[in-house]
């Protein structure tokens, strides 16, 4: 115990060293033994004395191999020395091989095998440090010096195999697939992504192993991810198709240019000119000349964009192979679960396609939503109200037009036409004749070919907010607010359930958490025994899906409309999920690779004890996918959006939401051409004036605080709400600051009226042409003046700056993972961003190569956590410090919260404030 607490303080090393070094093994026993020269191998690695560490650990190892704490001492050691030892030397001649390669290969299995030992024998810090294996995995297992390497290694050993396969091959030999498959579920969406790379018939065994093991938490992933691949592939190939009767186009044009070229260029000879120096010539004034050089320009620009469509074509190619060889690799885990659970298989696919059919938007609805969406880009383009619609936006319009109430519109359901009242028939006719209707005129009206269309900005708002109105209008009267299931989706209704696990009941192991209660770990393996496997999930305990509720409530929100769902359990509970539709597959992959990291975050923040006793966590719904564009989002009826108090103010005092946006603009255009810009300083200070005057005279500083004192019932209630609000939006902010997070609107940021918990909704990293994370905002997180006016001058310094000093303090503790669980969400973003740029349009394939991605993976992992330590108090060398500067002269002293401090003044500054845009509404 003495030395352990001196492993905590650096300057107590050799104190802690020379204790384990006096102390007389003899009164021990062996397991305590080993347990004594593992101590002394993490302190000699602490020291940097590497050598004497490895020797330390392996003598620990031999006497007591089924320690797990030694085993993840060593292959954390082994991991460190190979990442300081991985960048190869030059070599000191031509053809001469680099010198210490062999160690590097032994330094890389020597890491995988430990690590594997450690999560083999229960050991919670191997678990943690999956996503290191899984780095290593995809980065390390391969490389561009690997034909040296393997060279080197083999002229060494001759034993050594492949290098190609060194981590999946170390995996394979320690037992990897052997483990219990709840081991791997808390990484699935990696897994699932590496189909997609070269580490794909690694992660087809452990697919392969999960459909059996555990069908239900594989199956509704996979199955999204298999209707993306199919989607994509068949997309890919059909452009492909079209691209290549132009690139047969652009061949002929190209023919034909040499054609030309090769005429101009005898005619130049026959006037015994040199055509090199007849195209080099400047200024020639003789035709035969021009008509060279005019040829040589059309030869080259043809063989240009010949080129380059040709590259395009290959590239598009080679990505619908890749797509088709993950295809085949998920389609395979599928048929084992078909094989293995046809019961279990055949009742989830009906779940799957009825959730994906029964449950879309009405055409209204689906119009309504659009409009609120042009609403907004109108809201966003800046130019003021006075200004005349900009091309673009035409162009938008006359999509939207065309794509309008199409044929192929799913039919409406009776209680949705009949309202509650009514026959069904006579409702469905008067339906088709109202979307008729609607049709002609909002075709008439928003048509930019249409002689009525709107000349000005400010008269195109007019027209969609008239819109806005009168489909709002049409839904309330005929549609009712709750829907009947047994008419939406009698499959759901009448399904026999059987042994269907509640959707989502596995997501407490995503980001690595512990085990579901119905697994009990067995306790670790008594000194010399063999050790075993921990147990494999049971269904006795597991929570079942009993019923499906007999309503389903219909949720609107900033125009969207969503369908909401009752899941009883057979635990008693009852769990709500909203059916959200019309989000890309990209999109929804963000959105649950950042959900899985704040989940990893929790644990982190649950280990360390102050982020524990201030119960701070993220709160973290559980997200099912269904299909590539549909999902089930779990979302308590009491959750409402930010930007619904703002709304409630307005209608409260007869106010367009609006008259802020437009008055801002107003005020910010320049005369003559109406443009809002915010570059120069002249700009920003004419903002900043704007932004005073809203704040003074349309929106007051007490919207938010007021809604909130007419919704919650007592003092007590406010009291608790406050508190967990304040909590939730500083780890919220914190997650901003460290990702570069942005475009936290008021209808973007959802809370709960009876907890306080904060749900961000629609979270995406933005990346610049380098591949960087790139800030694109003025603020770091949003803190406006109604929150600061709700938290109070007292609950922004008590609480908010706390929990955020303390989370980021408790993510860069000792021994944590936060490094690795960064780097894999890194991993998969820059690849998805990569194939959102790709030729092939909505790709799932990124272009990025191996070792670049690498580089961008380790360059945003490294800023992104310099940003959470500048948050955290930082420790001096002798960890005597706490403060920023605690053992500095006092006038170069900073606060402990110093960091987040800054953070919060930038966020609450009226010259950032301003340069935000309107839409985002600074003034709330």
């Amino acid at each position: 115990q003495q030395a352990g607490a001196d492993l905590e303080k650096p300057q107590e090393l050799m104190a802690g060293l020379n204790l384990l070094a006096t102390t007389d093994l003899g009164y021990f026993q062996q397991h305590h033994q080993a347990d004594i020269f593992r101590l002394k191998g993490t302190i000699l690695a602490a020291l940097k004395d590497t050598e004497n560490a490895h020797q330390a650990l392996s003598t620990s190892l031999m006497l007591w191999k089924n320690s797990a704490e030694a085993w993840l001492a060593w292959g954390t050691l082994c991991d460190e020395s190979w990442d300081l030892t991985n960048t190869l030397p030059p070599p000191q001649q031509p053809g001469m091989m680099p010198q210490a390669v062999t160690p590097q290969i032994y330094l890389l299995e020597y890491a995988v095998h430990a690590l594997l030992q450690g999560v083999r024998l229960g050991s919670a810090g191997a678990r943690a440090l999956i996503p290191r294996l899984l780095h290593l995995l995809s980065f390390d297992n391969d490389g561009p010096s690997a034909a040296i390497l393997q060279a080197a290694a083999a002229a060494a050993m001759g034993t050594i195999g492949s290098w190609a396969n060194v981590v999946g091959g170390t995996m394979e030999r320690s037992g990897a697939f052997e483990l219990p498959s709840w081991v791997w579920v808390g990484w699935l969406p990696q897994l699932l992504a590496s189909l997609l790379r070269r580490e794909a018939p690694v992660m087809k065994r452990l697919l392969g192993q999960m459909a059996a093991d555990l069908p239900q938490a594989l199956f509704y992933p996979l199955r999204s991810l298999l209707m993306a691949l199919r989607e994509s592939a068949y997309r890919t190939g059909h452009e492909v198709k079209g691209r290549e009767g132009q690139l047969l186009q652009l061949q002929g044009v190209a023919e034909r240019a040499k054609e030309r070229h090769a005429h101009a260029m005898e005619a130049v000879q026959a006037l015994g000119i040199d055509p090199k120096d007849a195209v080099m010539q400047q200024g020639a004034t003789n035709e035969t000349v021009l008509a060279l050089q005019k040829a040589q320009a059309e030869l080259h620009q043809a063989e240009g964009e010949y080129s380059q469509l040709h590259n395009a074509i290959k590239s598009m190619q080679q990505t619908r192979v890749m797509e088709m060889t993950a295809f085949e690799g998920g389609r395979e885990a599928n048929d084992l679960i078909a094989q293995y659970h046809p019961a279990i298989n055949a009742a989830l696919s009906v779940i799957v396609s009825e959730l994906q059919s029964r449950f879309s938007p009405r055409q209204e609805e689906r119009l309504l939503a659009v409009v609120n969406a042009l609403l907004h880009r109108c809201y966003k383009v800046p130019w003021s109200a006075q200004a005349e619609v900009p091309p673009a936006l035409c162009k938008e319009l006359a999509g939207v037009c065309k794509a309008c109430f199409t044929d192929g519109d799913k039919a409406p359901s009776s209680s949705a036409v009949q309202g509650g009242a009514g026959a069904s028939g006579t409702g469905g006719r008067h339906r088709s004749g109202l979307a008729a209707t609607m049709r002609e005129e909002f075709v008439a009206d928003m048509n930019p070919e249409s002689p009525s269309f709107p000349t000005t900005l400010g008269a195109l708002m007019d027209h969609l907010k008239q819109w806005r109105a009168k489909l709002l209008s049409e839904l309330e009267d005929r549609m009712p607010t709750v829907l009947r299931l047994e008419e939406e989706a009698p499959g759901l209704r009448e399904l026999a359930l059987g042994d269907v696990e509640m959707p989502g009941v596995y997501s407490v192991l995503l980001g690595g958490g512990d085990p579901p209660p119905w697994v009990v770990p067995q306790p670790a393996p008594a000194p010399g025994s063999n050790g075993q496997v921990p147990p494999q999930p049971h269904s006795d305990g597991a929570v079942l899906l009993e019923s499906i509720g007999a309503t389903v409530a219909i949720v609107r929100r900033q125009g969207a409309a969503y369908r909401r769902l009752a899941l009883h359990g057979s635990d008693g509970r009852t769990r709500h999920m909203i059916i959200q539709q019309s989000q890309s597959w990209q999109q929804a992959t963000v959105d649950e690779r950042l959900l899985q990291l704040q989940r990893a975050f929790n644990r982190l923040l649950d280990a360390h004890p102050q982020p524990r006793a201030r119960a701070l966590g993220w709160y973290v719904p559980v997200v099912v996918p269904v299909f590539p564009s549909t999902r089930l989002l779990e979302e308590d009826p009491s959750f409402a959006s930010y930007g619904e108090a703002y709304d409630v103010n307005c209608m409260r005092y007869g106010r367009e939401a609006d008259t802020a946006i437009v008055y801002f603009k107003k005020r910010c255009a320049q005369p003559g051409t109406g443009a809002v810009n915010a570059a120069d300083v002249h700009a920003v200070a004419l903002r900043q004036a704007a932004y005073n005057e809203v704040c003074e005279r349309i929106v007051s500083e007490n919207v938010f605080s007021q809604y909130i004192y007419k919704t919650l019932p007592s003092c007590n209630h406010l009291w608790v709400f406050k508190k967990t609000f304040c909590t939730q939006m500083s780890l919220s902010g914190l997650l901003c600051a460290m990702l570069l997070l942005g475009g936290r609107a008021p209808n973007k940021i959802l809370f709960a009226k009876d907890t306080g918990r904060v749900l961000q909704a629609e979270l995406m990293p933005v990346y610049n042409e380098k591949g960087m994370l790139e800030r694109i905002e003025a603020v770091p997180f949003r803190l406006t003046r109604n929150m600061f006016t709700f938290f109070t001058a007292f609950g922004v310094e008590g609480v908010f700056v706390t929990a955020m000093v303390n989370a980021a303090q408790a993510l860069l503790a000792k021994g944590g993972n936060v490094q690795h669980v960064a780097a894999l969400m890194f991993r998969d973003d820059i690849a998805n961003w990569s194939a959102r740029r790709s030729p092939a349009k909505q790709s799932l394939v990124g272009h990025i190569k191996g070792e670049m991605l690498k580089v961008l993976v380790a360059a945003n992992t490294r800023k992104a956590l310099d940003r959470l330590r500048a948050v955290a108090p930082q420790v001096s060398d002798d960890g005597q410090a706490i403060a920023h500067g605690l053992l500095a002269q006092p006038e170069a002293r900073s606060p402990v919260a110093g960091g987040a401090q800054e953070l919060v003044e930038a966020a609450m500054a009226a010259k950032h404030l301003c340069r935000m845009e309107p839409a985002w509404h600074p003034w709330f």
